[in-house]
């Protein structure tokens, strides 16, 4: 039986993890990035996630601001209980 390991996605910016997480991406919590004491947003990687992140930046897609606003109070949530 083979044992995959999901494949991550990891990302700094708060307003594109809000965004994969309002389009259901599965954010598992943030890591320590190294410098500076940022975090990443480590997400299981999905193959429509770079084009949900292509829409994100250049501003194709509309989405309902209270759910947005649930996505980005899910997202500071996790920043305040890293993964070691």
């Amino acid at each position: 039986m083979e044992n995959k390991t999901p494949s991550l996605f990891k990302t700094v910016d708060l307003g594109l993890a809000a965004y994969l997480l309002y389009q259901n991406m599965t954010l598992l919590g943030c890591v320590d990035a190294g410098s500076g004491g940022r975090l990443f947003f480590v997400f299981t990687d999905d193959p429509a996630r770079d084009v949900l992140t292509e829409q994100f930046m250049t501003g194709q897609d509309s989405v309902s601001a209270s759910r947005y606003f649930r996505s980005l109070r899910r997202c500071k949530a996790a920043l305040r209980e890293p993964v070691k």
